[in-house]
């Protein structure tokens, strides 16, 4: 199995893990506007909270592996997301010219670390003046859907209280709600060794 010699992950910009209209819908806003602006940054501060709380991103990134060499298993070096699409396999040619390769896959997600399988390595001739001439680029997510729905109530239950409870900030009080939503999350923290 070869393994990435370097390794980018790119994190989308997108606003949480909930959706402004998930939001409104929840409070029971009916289609008022009004306060938009302040449920967006509510919507950033309660994600922020889940996933600090948990210890990992809760959005989806996308990922490039590099590698030096052809192997009938590419180890991916993030957990790939399966319903996302597969992974894109690119590589310098002998001539230095950027190629997309076509030879069949799979994703192996069964071991400790996912790969991409080939029933036998690939036999392209690799350019010998780039030092990682192989890259695959593909889509993961650290939440599966069971986790998800979890984790997108405990932040609909935060957003519902600092909404209600604006003015009331009282040092060491604990509501009911943002107890429930760390019971919601606490069997998706990643326990740090």
């Amino acid at each position: 199995m070869k393994k990435p010699i370097k390794s980018e992950v790119k994190y989308s910009l997108s606003a949480g893990v909930v959706s402004l209209q998930e939001v409104s819908d929840h409070l029971s806003l009916f289609g008022d506007t009004t306060y938009n602006t302040y449920l967006n940054r509510l919507i950033i501060v309660a994600s922020t909270f889940a996933s600090n709380y948990i210890g990992e991103s809760l959005e989806s990134s996308t990922v490039v592996d590099y590698y030096n060499g052809w192997d009938s298993r590419l180890e991916l070096s993030k957990r790939f997301a399966d319903s996302r699409p597969a992974p894109s396999v690119t590589y310098y040619d002998a001539a230095n010219v950027i190629r997309t390769l076509t030879t069949a896959s799979i994703i192996d997600g069964s071991g400790e670390t996912a790969a991409l399988v080939y029933t036998a390595a690939p036999l392209v001739a690799l350019s010998t003046q780039i030092t990682n001439p192989i890259t695959v680029t593909y889509s993961t997510s650290n939440l599966n859907t069971a986790e998800s729905e979890a984790i997108k109530q405990a932040v609909l239950m935060l957003i519902s209280d600092l909404f209600h409870d604006r003015a009331d900030n009282i040092e060491g009080s604990r509501y009911k709600a943002f107890i429930t939503a760390e019971r919601l999350l606490a069997p998706y923290r990643r326990n740090w060794v």
